[in-house]
């Protein structure tokens, strides 16, 4: 049961703080009294998503704390001790939505994700709108209605189970045969290599005489420029024979 729902820096709420007595409590006011806003709180304080609009101007932060009375046998007490929390009569839970778009929960001064305060809300609180009818339309609803009514909840969290290791397992398998295909095409691709090597029965040394012969043809071309500047300083009438001799040195060199 909620017992009491503290408001700080809330969109136009300044702060407020309501207490909850047990039988029916109506909440009226006119269009822009902030009952929606009320409502928005509570979303927040149960892990909806924060949203920076929600802080005024001027603050660092909203705050919303909710407190709830809670059975030593109920599913809030059972989820409690299943998720590693101590049990306790009352809860007291808190949400902080900063100014920078960070968000922090707290479940008895404790820190608590979103994504176990929503669980947890789950098991404490349900909120009806007007268009909540429209949910019986969609099929996944009406399929959990039925295993609800059915009391068929074990065997859908074995089927899970049982599914999601199904899944698991496939994509092994899927994995294993692209490995296998890959292993395949470079199986070919080696034995084509292999064979063009065979092909072309490779000698003991011959790799180092090619590359000699390769060094020689890389450099013939050179050898044949200077040769050619050779014959011209020879031939020249302007230059003494010396001269001539040390320039083709130097042009061998």
């Amino acid at each position: 049961m909620l017992q009491e729902l503290h408001i700080r820096h809330f969109a136009v709420i300044d702060e407020a703080n309501i207490e909850w007595h047990p039988g029916l409590t109506v909440i009226t006011g006119e269009t822009g009294a902030g009952k929606s806003i009320l409502m928005d709180a509570l979303n927040a304080v149960l892990g909806a998503r924060g949203d920076t609009t929600v802080v005024p101007p001027g603050q660092n932060r909203s705050v919303v704390t909710a407190v709830f009375a809670i059975a030593n046998d109920s599913s809030a007490a059972h989820w409690l001790h299943e998720n590693g929390f101590e049990a306790a009569d009352t809860l007291i839970v808190k949400r902080q939505i900063g100014q920078d778009g960070r968000s922090r929960a707290f479940l008895n001064g404790e820190p608590i994700t979103l994504t176990q305060l929503r669980q947890l809300a789950e098991q404490l609180f349900d909120i009806h709108s007007q268009h909540a009818h429209i949910a019986l339309l969609d099929s996944a609803a009406q399929l959990a209605l039925l295993d609800t009514y059915a009391n068929l909840q074990p065997l859908v969290h074995e089927f899970r189970q049982q599914f999601a290791q199904w899944r698991q397992l496939s994509q092994q398998l899927a994995n294993l045969s692209d490995e296998r295909e890959f292993r395949e095409q470079r199986k070919a691709l080696l034995t084509y290599q292999l064979s063009e090597l065979e092909q072309l029965s490779p000698q003991q040394g011959e790799f180092e005489q090619l590359d000699s012969a390769h060094r020689k043809l890389t450099a013939a071309e050179a050898i044949q420029v200077a040769c050619g500047q050779s014959a011209l300083a020879l031939a020249s009438d302007e230059v003494n024979i010396q001269d001539g001799l040390s320039r083709i040195r130097q042009t061998l060199e």
